[in-house]
């Protein structure tokens, strides 16, 4: 070998050395005559020497599993082409070295032609792309799941999932389906370069059909056909669909979430191709991001969906509906109701606090309403306010009586995040109620003067039965007739009390009494009355002097004897106690009854109520507590029941003392 012989193969030796690819020099005969150190590393031979065989017997230590399909006829490899005087660029393919190591290669060979135009042999280069096509799985990944994640509805995410898979997979075309679980079917959202009869066939999928599609959903794997030529019998329908429209390769990914299908996406190419399994697990991959953000866009959808109807419904009603936010408690919706039943349009953030002045929010009595009282402060407080009454002043300066309802609108952390209130205009029912209690009032005022006579004549008949020696039948007629009128007599005059308290034109004659003393009177007087019950008094400290009607006094504690009296046993105590309070003084009656079930307790002041136990089996007409409630707050004060079943009941009213000390 001559001097520059040697030296050029010095360089030729120095530029395999030095180059990153792996390259296999063959001769003509297709026998690698040399490779570089990186040949050796790629393949995982044990030496150099190892790699100086035949290139038929090379599969033994790169066993290449996959050539793509479309970059060279099926069987061919780059470095036979070479061998006949071609160029193969850029092929790439699967590989498995020796080592068991997975690869991803790219494979370029050219011939060395001799001065005569002859094959002298070939040189084939590969580089080892694996960690290149892992990044781009990874970029394209990062980029499927960041459009899917930014597409809020459905139609967003059909577009975004069609355009990234196609891109993702090098597809020619895709279609993306939604399953319908109810009706047991697949259908069509969307499509990429299918033509419109592909469209029609498939624009619904029943779940037990023959498609690759309808295999997809209910097998819950992929589907994958890399040829529909050589497709088994068991695609027969795919592969009619497929040589109908020149698809060649096919697969079909189902959308799982949670193991349950949402959906199927599927890829189709015009060559036949053989999917890797990274390419599958591309393919998962993607169809896992699409299947998390179709059911989010799927839910998003009826999310908005329900939004909708909802609001229709709220901007539809009759009655007033306003959100306030419990961070500023500002008012953040309101429908058109809410600006008719106040008579004015309502401002754009308008805050809680100022309600009461800008729409002349006031109590029953007249006086405005402290905005901290209101049921939306409450509601933004965590209580619910219920049937709350109030009037609202319109800009016409119209008294506009309202019925208000409050809650509280919490987080799935169970905060107050706001406030709905919900409130009517009451105007015609009170225009009834007036008409109904004049009514009443005309009805018992007019009774009121017959009765009395009756009562007044039996009365005197009766103290005429020894006179007129009447017989004892003819008496004890008369003292039934006594004792109706005067029961009628009552009846009448609860109800003209009922229909004053109503119409708020209850008088009273307050003066400075002691209330001890009134009571212990009472109570004397009451002895025959109350048949054998015993009432005892029960004086707690000093009693202060209180601002009182005497005779409506009576008349509340009357009530509450009387009342005791008809649900204790025979013989029973009941006990009167009176105690001093904070500018104010209490009084309770307490029965040794059977009590009273907790669910009756808040409607016993409620008028004509009357609780389950004396339903059908009393008489009267359920105002006793109803007149008592408003003789007590006609004073300033207050009344409640407390009770426990078996244990008897007690009732507390206060009345306001003169003296605050």
């Amino acid at each position: 070998m001559s001097e520059d012989t040697q030296d050029r193969a010095a360089v030729l030796q120095a530029m395999l050395t030095s180059v990153a690819d792996a390259v296999f020099v063959l001769d003509a005969a297709g026998t690698v005559v040399d490779v570089n150190p990186q040949a050796v590393e790629l393949a995982g031979f044990a030496s150099r020497d190892e790699a100086l065989r035949p290139l038929r017997h090379f599969q033994e230590f790169l066993r290449v599993s996959r050539i793509e399909v479309g970059t060279l006829q099926p069987g061919e490899c780059p470095g036979a082409r070479a061998l006949r005087g071609e160029t193969a660029r850029g092929v790439l393919a699967d590989a498995r070295a020796s080592d068991g190591r997975g690869l991803r290669i790219e494979v370029n060979a050219a011939p060395m032609l001799g001065a005569a135009g002859n094959v002298l042999g070939a040189v084939v280069a590969v580089r080892d792309v694996t960690e290149l096509e892992w990044a781009r799985s990874r970029a394209t990944l990062v980029r499927v799941a960041t459009a899917v994640a930014q597409a809020l509805t459905l139609g967003d995410l059909v577009e975004v999932a069609l355009d990234e898979a196609r891109l993702a997979l090098d597809a020619d075309s895709v279609a993306l389906f939604a399953a319908d679980e109810s009706r047991q079917e697949l259908r069509l959202l969307g499509h990429r370069n299918q033509p419109p009869e592909f469209v029609e066939c498939l624009r619904t999928v029943p779940f037990d059909g023959p498609g690759l599609a309808a295999r997809a959903i209910m097998t819950g794997t992929v589907q994958v056909v890399e040829d529909v030529a050589e497709a088994s019998d068991e695609f027969s329908i795919s592969r009619k669909l497929s040589s109908r429209f020149g698809w060649r390769s096919l697969i079909a990914m189902p959308l799982l979430v949670r193991g349950r299908g949402v959906g199927v996406m599927t890829y189709a190419t015009r060559n036949p191709r053989h999917f890797s399994a990274r390419e599958l697990e591309t393919i998962r991959t993607v169809g896992d991001i699409v299947a998390v953000g179709l059911e989010n866009a799927q839910l998003y959808e009826e999310a908005q969906e329900e939004r909708r109807r909802l609001m229709a419904v709220v901007e539809n009603s009759p009655e007033g509906i306003l959100f306030f936010e419990a961070s500023d408690g500002r008012a953040i919706f309101w429908n058109r109701a809410a600006e008719e039943i106040l008579g004015q349009p309502l401002k754009d953030k308008t805050v809680l606090s100022e309600c009461p002045r800008l729409y002349g929010l006031c109590r029953l009595d007249g006086t405005p309403y402290p905005a901290d009282e209101l049921p939306a402060a409450r509601a933004l407080c965590g209580e619910v306010a219920l049937g709350e009454e109030m009037f609202v002043r319109t800009p016409a300066d119209h008294l506009v009586p309202i019925l208000v309802n409050a809650a509280p609108i919490h987080d799935l952390a169970d905060q107050v995040t706001g406030a709905v209130v919900l409130f009517q205009s009451i105007d015609r029912i009170k225009a009834l109620e007036r008409q109904r209690e004049e009514f009443v009032s005309v009805i018992a005022h007019d009774l009121r003067a017959p009765v009395t006579v009756i009562q007044g004549y039996a009365d005197f008949l009766m103290r005429q039965t020894d006179r007129f020696q009447v017989s004892s039948p003819v008496a004890k007629g008369l003292e039934s007739i006594a004792l109706s009128a005067r029961r009628l007599n009552t009846m009448v005059t609860d109800l003209l009390d009922a229909s004053r308290i109503e119409a708020r034109r209850l008088s009273l004659q307050r003066e400075q009494v002691r209330l001890d003393i009134l009571a212990d009177s009472l109570i004397e007087r009451l002895t025959g009355v109350l048949a054998d019950h015993t009432v005892r008094l029960s004086i707690v400290g000093p009693v202060p002097l209180a601002n009182a009607d005497p005779v409506r006094f009576e008349q509340i504690l009357t009530n509450l004897l009387t009342n005791a009296a008809k649900f204790s046993p025979p013989a029973s105590e009941m006990v009167v106690t009176i105690a001093p309070g904070h500018c104010e003084t209490l009084v309770s009656v307490t029965d040794q009854g059977a009590g009273i079930p907790t669910e009756e307790l808040p409607r016993l002041f409620e008028r004509f109520y009357r609780t389950e136990e004396v339903r059908g089996v009393r008489e009267g007409l359920g105002l006793g507590l109803y007149i008592t409630k408003g003789l007590v707050e006609a004073h300033g004060g207050r009344i409640w029941a407390a009770s426990e079943l078996g244990k008897g009941s007690t009732f507390t009213f206060t009345l306001p003392t003169t003296d605050p000390g």
